[in-house]
Protein backbone atom coordinates (compact mmCIF):
# COMPACT_ATOMS: atom_id res chain seq x y z
CA UNK A 1 0.00 0.00 0.00
CA UNK A 2 1.13 3.14 -0.53
CA UNK A 3 -0.12 6.35 1.25
CA UNK A 4 -0.01 10.36 1.01
CA UNK A 5 1.06 11.95 4.14
CA UNK A 6 0.64 15.90 4.59
CA UNK A 7 3.72 17.43 6.43
CA UNK A 8 2.54 16.71 9.72
CA UNK A 9 2.43 13.13 8.32
CA UNK A 10 -0.89 12.47 9.04
CA UNK A 11 -2.22 10.25 6.79
CA UNK A 12 -4.58 11.83 3.26
CA UNK A 13 -4.80 9.16 0.67
CA UNK A 14 -4.75 5.79 -0.08
CA UNK A 15 -2.62 5.65 -4.18
CA UNK A 16 -4.55 3.14 -5.05
CA UNK A 17 -3.55 4.07 -8.26
CA UNK A 18 -0.47 4.28 -8.39
CA UNK A 19 1.39 1.59 -10.46
CA UNK A 20 5.50 1.06 -11.65
CA UNK A 21 6.64 1.11 -7.93
CA UNK A 22 9.56 1.25 -7.49
CA UNK A 23 12.67 1.50 -4.63
CA UNK A 24 16.31 1.35 -4.07
CA UNK A 25 18.15 1.09 -0.74
CA UNK A 26 21.74 1.65 -0.21
CA UNK A 27 23.85 0.98 2.22
CA UNK A 28 24.99 3.83 4.07
CA UNK A 29 23.71 6.21 1.85
CA UNK A 30 20.14 7.54 1.22
CA UNK A 31 17.80 5.72 -1.37
CA UNK A 32 15.06 6.39 -3.36
CA UNK A 33 11.22 5.64 -4.34
CA UNK A 34 9.54 5.86 -7.56
CA UNK A 35 6.10 5.47 -9.24
CA UNK A 36 3.78 6.80 -11.33
CA UNK A 37 0.07 8.16 -11.42
CA UNK A 38 -2.40 8.54 -14.11
CA UNK A 39 -2.81 12.14 -14.55
CA UNK A 40 -6.66 12.39 -14.42
CA UNK A 41 -6.67 10.16 -10.34
CA UNK A 42 -8.11 13.01 -8.81
CA UNK A 43 -5.84 11.87 -5.79
CA UNK A 44 -2.95 14.03 -7.14
CA UNK A 45 -3.65 16.68 -5.27
CA UNK A 46 -2.57 14.72 -1.83
CA UNK A 47 0.85 14.39 -3.37
CA UNK A 48 2.61 17.51 -3.38
CA UNK A 49 6.68 18.09 -3.31
CA UNK A 50 8.20 17.96 0.21
CA UNK A 51 5.92 15.97 1.43
CA UNK A 52 5.30 12.19 2.81
CA UNK A 53 4.19 9.11 0.95
CA UNK A 54 5.04 5.83 2.70
CA UNK A 55 5.59 2.17 1.12
CA UNK A 56 4.41 -0.91 2.74
CA UNK A 57 4.42 -4.17 0.58
CA UNK A 58 1.05 -6.30 0.25
CA UNK A 59 2.91 -8.71 2.88
CA UNK A 60 2.53 -5.81 5.17
CA UNK A 61 6.08 -5.22 5.15
CA UNK A 62 6.85 -1.81 5.91
CA UNK A 63 9.56 -0.82 3.16
CA UNK A 64 9.73 3.06 3.96
CA UNK A 65 8.83 6.77 4.40
CA UNK A 66 9.91 9.36 1.50
CA UNK A 67 9.83 12.97 0.68
CA UNK A 68 8.49 13.69 -2.33
CA UNK A 69 10.77 15.69 -4.65
CA UNK A 70 10.57 15.99 -8.45
CA UNK A 71 7.45 15.08 -10.46
CA UNK A 72 7.02 15.05 -14.38
CA UNK A 73 3.90 15.06 -16.04
CA UNK A 74 3.89 13.54 -19.53
CA UNK A 75 0.93 13.24 -21.56
CA UNK A 76 1.29 12.51 -25.43
CA UNK A 77 -0.76 9.96 -27.76
CA UNK A 78 0.59 7.05 -25.66
CA UNK A 79 1.03 8.81 -22.24
CA UNK A 80 -1.70 10.26 -19.30
CA UNK A 81 0.38 10.01 -16.51
CA UNK A 82 2.77 12.08 -13.84
CA UNK A 83 5.68 10.38 -12.55
CA UNK A 84 7.01 11.12 -8.84
CA UNK A 85 10.43 10.64 -7.20
CA UNK A 86 11.05 10.85 -3.33
CA UNK A 87 13.98 10.60 -1.46
CA UNK A 88 14.45 8.49 2.24
CA UNK A 89 13.02 10.81 5.20
CA UNK A 90 16.61 10.83 6.10
CA UNK A 91 17.35 14.32 3.58
CA UNK A 92 15.09 15.73 6.06
CA UNK A 93 19.13 16.63 7.96
CA UNK A 94 19.57 18.40 4.91
CA UNK A 95 17.13 20.93 5.38
CA UNK A 96 19.77 22.86 8.00
CA UNK A 97 22.69 24.27 7.57
CA UNK A 98 26.06 24.83 9.27
CA UNK A 99 26.84 28.13 9.09
CA UNK A 100 30.20 29.29 10.05
CA UNK A 101 32.97 27.15 11.90
CA UNK A 102 32.00 24.63 14.22
CA UNK A 103 35.10 22.31 16.32
CA UNK A 104 34.51 19.84 18.90
CA UNK A 105 37.63 18.48 20.21
CA UNK A 106 38.09 14.91 22.02
CA UNK A 107 34.57 14.06 21.76
CA UNK A 108 33.29 10.57 21.29
CA UNK A 109 31.42 9.27 18.39
CA UNK A 110 28.53 9.39 20.42
CA UNK A 111 28.99 13.26 21.19
CA UNK A 112 29.93 13.81 17.73
CA UNK A 113 26.46 12.68 16.35
CA UNK A 114 24.45 14.36 19.37
CA UNK A 115 26.47 17.63 18.74
CA UNK A 116 25.16 18.03 14.51
CA UNK A 117 21.43 16.39 15.88
CA UNK A 118 21.11 19.16 18.11
CA UNK A 119 21.66 21.56 15.29
CA UNK A 120 18.08 20.63 13.70
CA UNK A 121 15.64 23.41 13.37
CA UNK A 122 12.92 21.15 12.98
CA UNK A 123 13.77 18.22 15.56
CA UNK A 124 13.03 15.42 13.18
CA UNK A 125 15.65 12.68 14.23
CA UNK A 126 17.33 11.21 17.85
CA UNK A 127 20.12 9.13 18.20
CA UNK A 128 19.03 5.66 19.28
CA UNK A 129 22.19 3.53 19.49
CA UNK A 130 25.96 4.12 18.70
CA UNK A 131 28.19 1.40 18.31
CA UNK A 132 30.97 3.15 18.72
CA UNK A 133 33.20 5.11 21.09
CA UNK A 134 36.10 6.64 19.53
CA UNK A 135 37.69 9.92 20.50
CA UNK A 136 38.13 12.77 17.76
CA UNK A 137 37.98 15.89 17.02
CA UNK A 138 35.56 17.08 14.16
CA UNK A 139 35.37 20.32 12.66
CA UNK A 140 32.79 21.61 9.92
CA UNK A 141 32.72 24.83 8.20
CA UNK A 142 29.81 26.22 5.98
CA UNK A 143 28.45 22.77 5.39
CA UNK A 144 24.78 22.59 3.34
CA UNK A 145 22.88 19.91 5.43
CA UNK A 146 23.80 17.94 8.17
CA UNK A 147 23.70 14.97 5.77
CA UNK A 148 27.62 15.63 5.00
CA UNK A 149 29.22 16.26 8.12
CA UNK A 150 26.81 13.46 9.85
CA UNK A 151 28.44 10.76 7.12
CA UNK A 152 31.54 11.68 7.83
CA UNK A 153 32.26 11.19 11.22
CA UNK A 154 32.94 7.12 10.98
CA UNK A 155 34.24 7.66 7.25
CA UNK A 156 37.80 7.09 8.80
CA UNK A 157 37.36 3.78 11.34
CA UNK A 158 39.24 1.45 10.58
CA UNK A 159 36.12 -0.78 10.55
CA UNK A 160 32.83 -1.53 8.92
CA UNK A 161 30.01 0.40 9.99
CA UNK A 162 26.07 1.04 9.46
CA UNK A 163 24.31 3.59 9.15
CA UNK A 164 20.22 2.36 9.84
CA UNK A 165 16.98 4.55 10.57
CA UNK A 166 13.89 3.62 11.90
CA UNK A 167 10.85 5.70 10.30
CA UNK A 168 7.68 4.10 11.55
CA UNK A 169 8.24 6.30 14.59
CA UNK A 170 8.31 9.96 15.20
CA UNK A 171 11.06 11.69 16.40
CA UNK A 172 12.67 9.36 14.06
CA UNK A 173 15.40 7.13 15.21
CA UNK A 174 19.21 7.18 13.76
CA UNK A 175 21.74 4.10 15.05
CA UNK A 176 25.38 3.70 13.65
CA UNK A 177 26.40 0.15 14.54
CA UNK A 178 28.68 -2.56 13.71
CA UNK A 179 27.56 -4.59 10.83
CA UNK A 180 26.79 -8.35 10.91
CA UNK A 181 29.71 -10.87 9.92
CA UNK A 182 27.85 -14.19 9.80
CA UNK A 183 26.13 -15.23 6.95
CA UNK A 184 22.33 -15.76 7.93
CA UNK A 185 20.71 -15.92 4.65
CA UNK A 186 21.87 -17.85 1.20
CA UNK A 187 21.46 -17.20 -2.69
CA UNK A 188 21.83 -20.51 -4.81
CA UNK A 189 21.75 -21.72 -8.31
CA UNK A 190 18.97 -23.80 -8.77
CA UNK A 191 16.88 -22.33 -5.75
CA UNK A 192 16.17 -18.68 -5.76
CA UNK A 193 19.20 -17.37 -7.68
CA UNK A 194 18.10 -15.83 -11.40
CA UNK A 195 21.28 -14.89 -12.65
CA UNK A 196 24.44 -12.91 -11.22
CA UNK A 197 26.97 -10.77 -12.42
CA UNK A 198 30.95 -10.50 -11.00
CA UNK A 199 32.90 -7.48 -11.78
CA UNK A 200 36.55 -7.01 -11.01
CA UNK A 201 37.65 -3.49 -11.58
CA UNK A 202 40.91 -2.53 -11.35
CA UNK A 203 40.36 1.05 -12.31
CA UNK A 204 40.61 1.71 -8.74
CA UNK A 205 44.08 0.05 -8.05
CA UNK A 206 46.73 2.26 -5.91
CA UNK A 207 49.79 0.92 -4.71
CA UNK A 208 51.43 3.83 -3.70
CA UNK A 209 49.92 6.95 -2.33
CA UNK A 210 51.19 10.47 -1.22
CA UNK A 211 48.70 11.08 1.87
CA UNK A 212 48.13 15.42 2.50
CA UNK A 213 46.35 16.96 5.27
CA UNK A 214 45.04 20.18 5.65
CA UNK A 215 47.00 23.82 5.26
CA UNK A 216 48.25 25.03 2.28
CA UNK A 217 51.10 25.10 0.21
CA UNK A 218 54.55 24.38 2.20
CA UNK A 219 52.46 23.79 5.18
CA UNK A 220 50.15 20.80 3.76
CA UNK A 221 50.09 18.31 6.35
CA UNK A 222 52.27 15.47 5.13
CA UNK A 223 53.76 12.09 6.43
CA UNK A 224 57.30 12.61 6.69
CA UNK A 225 57.83 13.73 10.07
CA UNK A 226 56.10 9.80 11.29
CA UNK A 227 57.58 7.80 7.90
CA UNK A 228 61.28 8.57 8.56
CA UNK A 229 61.50 11.51 5.80
CA UNK A 230 59.43 9.71 3.37
CA UNK A 231 56.06 11.66 1.70
CA UNK A 232 54.59 8.37 0.48
CA UNK A 233 53.53 5.04 1.90
CA UNK A 234 53.27 1.95 -0.94
CA UNK A 235 52.94 -2.04 -0.99
CA UNK A 236 55.71 -3.85 -2.94
CA UNK A 237 54.08 -6.68 -3.26
CA UNK A 238 51.17 -4.86 -5.09
CA UNK A 239 53.86 -2.61 -7.25
CA UNK A 240 55.60 -6.07 -8.59
CA UNK A 241 52.33 -7.75 -9.38
CA UNK A 242 50.50 -4.48 -11.23
CA UNK A 243 53.49 -2.48 -11.68
CA UNK A 244 53.64 1.01 -9.71
CA UNK A 245 50.36 2.78 -9.64
CA UNK A 246 50.32 6.43 -7.45
CA UNK A 247 48.00 8.67 -6.15
CA UNK A 248 47.95 12.12 -4.47
CA UNK A 249 45.05 11.73 -1.57
CA UNK A 250 44.17 14.78 0.19
CA UNK A 251 42.14 14.77 3.02
CA UNK A 252 41.79 18.71 4.69
CA UNK A 253 40.56 16.76 7.76
CA UNK A 254 43.50 15.52 8.92
CA UNK A 255 46.03 18.36 10.89
CA UNK A 256 48.12 15.47 12.78
CA UNK A 257 50.20 13.64 10.66
CA UNK A 258 50.20 10.11 12.81
CA UNK A 259 46.24 10.08 12.04
CA UNK A 260 46.92 11.17 8.69
CA UNK A 261 49.68 7.72 8.08
CA UNK A 262 47.12 5.29 9.63
CA UNK A 263 44.41 6.15 8.02
CA UNK A 264 46.24 6.38 4.50
CA UNK A 265 48.01 3.11 5.61
CA UNK A 266 44.25 1.47 5.92
CA UNK A 267 43.85 3.71 2.45
CA UNK A 268 46.42 1.51 0.33
CA UNK A 269 45.64 -1.94 1.79
CA UNK A 270 42.10 -1.72 0.09
CA UNK A 271 43.42 0.03 -2.85
CA UNK A 272 46.02 -2.77 -4.04
CA UNK A 273 43.47 -5.31 -4.61
CA UNK A 274 40.80 -5.01 -7.50
CA UNK A 275 37.09 -3.86 -6.52
CA UNK A 276 34.80 -6.82 -6.45
CA UNK A 277 31.50 -6.37 -6.89
CA UNK A 278 28.54 -8.99 -7.45
CA UNK A 279 24.82 -8.46 -9.12
CA UNK A 280 22.54 -11.42 -8.46
CA UNK A 281 18.87 -11.40 -9.32
CA UNK A 282 16.83 -13.55 -7.33
CA UNK A 283 13.50 -14.81 -6.29
CA UNK A 284 11.94 -13.20 -3.10
CA UNK A 285 10.47 -16.23 -1.59
CA UNK A 286 9.23 -14.85 1.08
CA UNK A 287 6.73 -12.94 -0.96
CA UNK A 288 5.68 -16.35 -2.47
CA UNK A 289 5.43 -18.87 0.56
CA UNK A 290 2.76 -18.93 3.29
CA UNK A 291 5.24 -20.01 5.29
CA UNK A 292 8.37 -18.16 4.64
CA UNK A 293 11.97 -18.86 5.64
CA UNK A 294 14.37 -16.57 7.67
CA UNK A 295 17.00 -18.15 5.91
CA UNK A 296 15.50 -16.64 2.65
CA UNK A 297 15.22 -13.21 4.11
CA UNK A 298 17.56 -10.91 1.52
CA UNK A 299 17.58 -7.57 2.90
CA UNK A 300 20.13 -4.72 3.06
CA UNK A 301 22.93 -5.19 5.22
CA UNK A 302 22.29 -8.82 5.67
CA UNK A 303 25.41 -11.27 5.13
CA UNK A 304 24.53 -13.97 2.09
CA UNK A 305 26.25 -17.01 1.38
CA UNK A 306 25.97 -17.54 -2.25
CA UNK A 307 26.62 -20.97 -3.50
CA UNK A 308 27.49 -21.15 -7.24
CA UNK A 309 28.50 -23.93 -9.53
CA UNK A 310 31.32 -22.79 -11.43
CA UNK A 311 32.58 -20.46 -8.38
CA UNK A 312 32.03 -22.08 -5.28
CA UNK A 313 30.68 -20.32 -2.09
CA UNK A 314 31.40 -17.05 -0.72
CA UNK A 315 30.04 -14.63 2.37
CA UNK A 316 28.75 -11.40 0.54
CA UNK A 317 27.06 -8.48 2.34
CA UNK A 318 24.22 -6.42 -0.04
CA UNK A 319 25.01 -3.28 -0.48
CA UNK A 320 22.21 -2.38 -3.00
CA UNK A 321 18.56 -3.93 -2.30
CA UNK A 322 16.37 -2.66 -5.12
CA UNK A 323 12.84 -4.03 -6.47
CA UNK A 324 11.51 -2.18 -10.15
CA UNK A 325 7.62 -3.02 -9.42
CA UNK A 326 6.93 -4.16 -5.67
CA UNK A 327 3.03 -4.49 -6.42
CA UNK A 328 3.31 -6.50 -9.81
CA UNK A 329 6.18 -8.13 -9.44
CA UNK A 330 7.09 -8.47 -5.47
CA UNK A 331 8.63 -11.40 -6.38
CA UNK A 332 11.96 -9.95 -8.31
CA UNK A 333 14.67 -8.62 -6.38
CA UNK A 334 18.03 -7.08 -7.26
CA UNK A 335 20.98 -6.97 -5.12
CA UNK A 336 24.53 -5.95 -5.24
CA UNK A 337 27.17 -7.30 -3.22
CA UNK A 338 30.25 -6.53 -1.67
CA UNK A 339 33.63 -8.09 0.16
CA UNK A 340 32.99 -8.32 3.88
CA UNK A 341 36.27 -5.92 4.51
CA UNK A 342 35.24 -3.85 1.93
CA UNK A 343 35.20 -0.33 3.38
CA UNK A 344 37.24 1.97 1.49
CA UNK A 345 36.56 1.89 -2.54
CA UNK A 346 33.28 4.17 -1.79
CA UNK A 347 35.68 6.62 -0.71
CA UNK A 348 36.91 6.40 -3.90
CA UNK A 349 33.52 6.71 -5.90
CA UNK A 350 32.84 9.84 -3.84
CA UNK A 351 36.49 11.23 -4.59
CA UNK A 352 34.97 14.36 -6.33
CA UNK A 353 32.14 15.50 -3.59
CA UNK A 354 34.70 15.32 -0.93
CA UNK A 355 37.09 17.54 -2.81
CA UNK A 356 33.97 19.69 -2.89
CA UNK A 357 32.88 19.93 0.83
CA UNK A 358 36.96 20.75 2.01
CA UNK A 359 37.03 23.81 -0.42
CA UNK A 360 34.51 25.14 2.31
CA UNK A 361 36.69 23.82 4.91
CA UNK A 362 39.14 26.12 7.10
CA UNK A 363 42.08 25.93 5.61
CA UNK A 364 44.07 28.63 6.71
CA UNK A 365 46.44 31.40 5.78
CA UNK A 366 50.07 32.37 4.99
CA UNK A 367 50.85 36.06 6.67
CA UNK A 368 53.77 37.76 7.49
CA UNK A 369 54.54 39.26 11.17
CA UNK A 370 56.53 42.21 11.31
CA UNK A 371 58.50 43.01 14.81
CA UNK A 372 60.82 46.24 15.15
CA UNK A 373 62.53 48.27 17.51
CA UNK A 374 64.31 50.50 17.96
CA UNK A 375 66.88 52.16 20.77
CA UNK A 376 70.20 52.75 22.57
CA UNK A 377 72.11 49.70 23.75
CA UNK A 378 75.54 49.00 25.46
CA UNK A 379 76.53 46.12 27.75
CA UNK A 380 74.57 46.95 30.83
CA UNK A 381 71.51 48.23 29.11
CA UNK A 382 70.41 45.82 25.91
CA UNK A 383 67.81 46.67 24.02
CA UNK A 384 64.63 43.69 23.82
CA UNK A 385 62.75 42.51 20.81
CA UNK A 386 59.75 40.80 21.91
CA UNK A 387 58.06 38.19 19.55
CA UNK A 388 54.74 36.48 20.36
CA UNK A 389 53.04 33.85 18.65
CA UNK A 390 49.56 32.84 19.24
CA UNK A 391 48.49 29.45 19.60
CA UNK A 392 46.30 29.73 16.53
CA UNK A 393 49.36 29.36 14.30
CA UNK A 394 49.56 25.99 12.86
CA UNK A 395 53.43 26.72 11.73
CA UNK A 396 56.01 29.26 11.39
CA UNK A 397 57.37 28.88 8.33
CA UNK A 398 60.85 31.94 8.55
CA UNK A 399 61.76 34.29 11.22
CA UNK A 400 64.35 36.62 9.76
CA UNK A 401 66.23 39.63 11.89
CA UNK A 402 67.68 42.72 9.89
CA UNK A 403 69.11 45.14 12.19
CA UNK A 404 72.03 48.03 11.72
CA UNK A 405 73.90 49.36 14.66
CA UNK A 406 75.88 52.55 14.47
CA UNK A 407 78.14 54.36 17.02
CA UNK A 408 77.65 57.20 18.95
CA UNK A 409 79.59 60.04 18.30
CA UNK A 410 83.17 59.67 16.63
CA UNK A 411 84.36 56.49 17.68
CA UNK A 412 84.12 53.73 15.40
CA UNK A 413 85.87 51.40 17.42
CA UNK A 414 82.58 48.76 17.99
CA UNK A 415 82.75 46.73 15.23
CA UNK A 416 80.44 43.63 16.42
CA UNK A 417 77.27 43.24 18.55
CA UNK A 418 75.84 40.27 21.01
CA UNK A 419 73.04 38.46 20.01
CA UNK A 420 70.79 36.31 22.74
CA UNK A 421 67.24 34.36 21.52
CA UNK A 422 65.84 32.84 23.98
CA UNK A 423 68.24 32.51 26.66
CA UNK A 424 71.04 31.46 23.86
CA UNK A 425 73.75 33.12 22.77
CA UNK A 426 74.88 33.39 19.20
CA UNK A 427 78.38 33.79 17.64
CA UNK A 428 79.53 37.70 17.38
CA UNK A 429 77.30 39.18 14.99
CA UNK A 430 78.92 42.72 12.49
CA UNK A 431 76.88 45.51 13.12
CA UNK A 432 74.01 44.99 10.23
CA UNK A 433 72.70 41.69 8.99
CA UNK A 434 70.07 41.33 6.33
CA UNK A 435 67.66 38.50 7.02
CA UNK A 436 69.26 36.18 9.45
CA UNK A 437 67.90 32.70 10.03
CA UNK A 438 66.90 32.39 13.70
CA UNK A 439 64.85 30.00 13.66
CA UNK A 440 66.78 27.31 14.68
CA UNK A 441 67.59 29.67 18.06
CA UNK A 442 64.25 30.63 19.46
CA UNK A 443 62.75 28.19 22.28
CA UNK A 444 61.33 24.82 21.34
CA UNK A 445 58.77 22.43 22.57
CA UNK A 446 59.94 18.61 23.10
CA UNK A 447 58.67 17.46 19.23
CA UNK A 448 61.10 20.64 18.15
CA UNK A 449 58.50 22.62 17.28
CA UNK A 450 58.62 26.30 18.26
CA UNK A 451 56.68 27.00 21.28
CA UNK A 452 53.98 29.55 21.12
CA UNK A 453 53.73 32.49 23.61
CA UNK A 454 56.44 35.06 24.15
CA UNK A 455 60.02 34.65 22.53
CA UNK A 456 63.05 37.66 23.48
CA UNK A 457 65.84 39.04 21.48
CA UNK A 458 68.29 40.74 23.61
CA UNK A 459 71.29 42.88 21.90
CA UNK A 460 73.92 44.23 23.77
CA UNK A 461 77.63 46.22 22.87
CA UNK A 462 80.55 46.79 25.02
CA UNK A 463 79.98 50.29 23.68
CA UNK A 464 76.69 52.72 23.26
CA UNK A 465 74.94 51.72 20.03
CA UNK A 466 72.18 53.25 18.05
CA UNK A 467 69.94 49.51 17.04
CA UNK A 468 67.32 49.67 14.51
CA UNK A 469 66.20 45.78 14.21
CA UNK A 470 63.25 43.81 12.94
CA UNK A 471 61.90 40.99 12.86
CA UNK A 472 59.61 38.88 10.11
CA UNK A 473 57.82 36.01 10.13
CA UNK A 474 56.10 33.32 7.89
CA UNK A 475 53.56 32.52 10.10
CA UNK A 476 50.85 29.78 8.61
CA UNK A 477 47.42 31.29 10.29
CA UNK A 478 44.01 28.76 10.95
CA UNK A 479 42.52 31.12 13.37
CA UNK A 480 38.31 30.58 14.56
CA UNK A 481 39.01 33.22 17.13
CA UNK A 482 36.85 37.10 16.75
CA UNK A 483 34.35 37.96 14.40
CA UNK A 484 34.70 40.16 11.24
CA UNK A 485 35.35 43.99 12.06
Amino acid sequence: MLMALDLKRTYTAILDNAYQVSYEKIENKIGSLDFTMPLDDPKNEFIAEMQWVELTDNENEYIGLYRVMPTTIKKDANNNQIHYSATEALCTLGDTVLFGCHEIKNKTTKEAIQFLLNKQKTKHWVLKKCDFSRKLTYKWENENGLVEPLFSIPADFEEEYLWQWNTEVYPFELSLVKPPTEPVARIQEGYNMQGFEIERNPKMLINRIYPLGSGEGVNKVNIRSVNQGVPYLENKAAIDRYGLLESIWVEQRFSDPKALKENALRMLEEWTKPQVSWVVTAADLIKLTDQPLAIDRLRLGTVIMINTNEFGSVNLRIKKESKKDVFGAPQDIQLELGNLQETIHSTMTAFSRKQEINETYAQGATTLLNRSIQGELSKTQPVELNLYFDEDILYINTAELTFKATAKGPSHSVTNIDLVVDGKKLPQLSLQQQRLNILSYLRKTTDEKIERGNHTLQFFSHQPLWLDASVICRVYIQSQLGGQF
